[in-house]
């Protein structure tokens, strides 16, 4: 399932901005380079330059940190809600929060920057959420998550130096976590 965000989002991305985030180059994971080769694939919508994925805050922090300039999408996921939706089928709900921040490292910078900031990093999430809407397809789990409710709201964290905005919604799936027995 998180591999599936994963490469879902990434496409709003750019291909250096997402592969930016295989560090390691090797794993003892089987799956590592097949997933920098699905990725590298891709094509990519560049609607921001930087990709950052996980709720890990040290692993985020070092990748927004190797970030010199310019706005990053920081996609990160929270709780899976797991419901019995009917006899024999599963449903999943999982808490997404899609964010396109710009690292504000300069004390120096005014109020002013700051609004250019956060009106840039509002225009490309805005450009992500309606990307998605689009699609105006049921099926997709991100598209009925996001159709159904949303909320945006400011981002700003001094832990990762960053100002932007941030998209919370639920993806919505049915045995996502492959909860029901196989026959």
């Amino acid at each position: 399932m998180f591999v599936d965000i994963l490469k879902y989002f990434a496409r709003f991305s750019s291909k250096d901005g997402v592969l930016a985030n295989f560090t390691s180059g090797s794993s003892s994971f089987s799956a590592y380079d097949h997933l920098r080769e699905e990725l590298a694939a891709l094509e990519y919508l560049n609607i921001v330059p930087d990709f950052v994925f996980g709720p890990h805050i040290d692993k985020v922090r070092t990748r927004v940190n190797a970030i010199v300039e310019g706005p990053y999408l920081f996609v990160d996921y929270g709780e899976v809600e797991h419901v019995d939706a009917s006899p024999g089928q599963y449903a999943d709900r999982i808490s997404l929060a899609v964010t396109v921040a710009r690292p504000m490292r300069e004390t120096s910078a005014d109020v002013v920057e700051h609004l250019l900031a956060m009106e840039d990093c509002l225009r490309r999430l805005v450009d992500i959420r309606n990307g998605i809407l689009a699609l105006r397809c049921a099926s997709d789990p991100y598209y009925r998550g996001l159709s159904e409710a949303h909320t945006i709201v400011p981002f700003e964290t001094a832990e990762l130096s960053s100002v932007g905005w941030t998209m919370l919604f639920s993806r919505q799936g049915f045995d996502s976590l492959s909860a029901k027995p196989r026959r």
